[in-house]
């Protein structure tokens, strides 16, 4: 399972020319991407973004005349980069919510999750726990996580612990010292196929209507500034392609993850009346007239 690193710059990669680029970034001609480095999600692999979301950004990029540098951070502060202008993108299974849509531009959904949970193989609750199993159990999720309000609303839990990494988290549960961790299901699912002897066992949540992220589905979306649509609207171009082509699907099969609930869009759009309208365009905080860039993926 991959570790993360602080803050950790890696060279640029790829074969684009930076002058080809007609996109505005940092640094012209180079995507800096701020990656929350938990496999499989995103990770570093002899200098290059790879993982889930990194080998998407690594078919987009070159496409938009763009090279690739990776920044690779704890889950809390890819936000922050892109907000604070250190960073074009961010990427790590981020799930949307409206608190997010209104500080950056949310692309189109790369793919569907919902939230994980692992325990010990030991431990009584069973494989699809309702919010009312967890009272007494000692929680645990990443800072940051979508799933912290949720996860503090739990009535008579043994409290919530956060942390920076899902390492830390993961050995304290192997050592008892939280119940229960909800997490990335694609790293629950991808940690226990690379570590089938950690004694952990992956269980899911019953759906309610009251805890509605840490209990339904959600989609999974890259963030950029507000001030630069042209990279939205490409970066969407680039994902609607992906798709297109079921070169998604090829990007999960190659880390071991082929459920076709991560490409089921959500029976109800979320985001319809926040940053989307009903017919797809991007609304709310940055809301802007699109341009089309699906040429660039012919």
């Amino acid at each position: 399972m991959g570790g993360v690193a602080s803050l950790v710059t890696v060279g640029a990669t790829g074969t684009a020319r930076a002058a080809a680029s007609q996109f505005k970034t940092i640094t012209p001609g180079v995507l800096t991407v701020a990656a929350f480095g938990e496999m499989p999600a995103s990770g570093i692999e002899d200098g290059k973004l790879v993982g889930l979301d990194g080998d998407m950004i690594m078919a987009i990029a070159p496409k938009l005349g763009l090279t690739v540098k990776p920044l690779v951070m704890d889950n809390a502060a890819t936000i922050e980069s892109v907000v604070s202008g250190r960073a074009d993108i961010m990427i790590g299974n981020m799930r949307w919510t409206s608190r997010r849509a209104a500080v950056m531009a949310l692309s189109d959904a790369a793919y569907y999750v919902t939230y994980g949970s692992v325990t010990r193989k030991d431990s009584k609750l069973p494989n699809v726990v309702a919010i009312s199993d967890l009272k007494g159990q000692r929680l645990a999720t990443l800072t940051g996580a979508a799933s912290s309000t949720d996860l503090k609303k739990v009535p008579d839990s043994g409290g919530v612990r956060f942390y920076d990494n899902s390492d830390a988290v993961i050995r304290d549960i192997i050592a008892g010292r939280v119940d229960f961790a909800s997490l990335d299901p694609t790293m629950i699912a991808y940690l226990g196929s690379k570590n089938p002897g950690l004694n952990l066992k992956h269980i899911t949540y019953k759906p309610d209507p009251e805890y509605p992220t840490l209990t339904g589905s959600s989609q999974a979306v890259f963030g950029m500034p507000l001030a630069n649509p042209d990279l939205v609207d490409a970066v969407n171009a680039g994902l609607a392609w992906l798709k297109r082509n079921k070169q998604d699907r090829a990007i999960f099969a190659k880390y071991g993850l082929t459920d076709e609930l991560y490409f089921t869009p959500l029976a109800e759009n979320p985001r319809i009346g926040v940053d989307r309208d009903t017919s797809g365009n991007v609304t709310g905080p940055a809301a802007h007239k699109p341009k089309d860039f699906s040429a660039l993926f012919s």
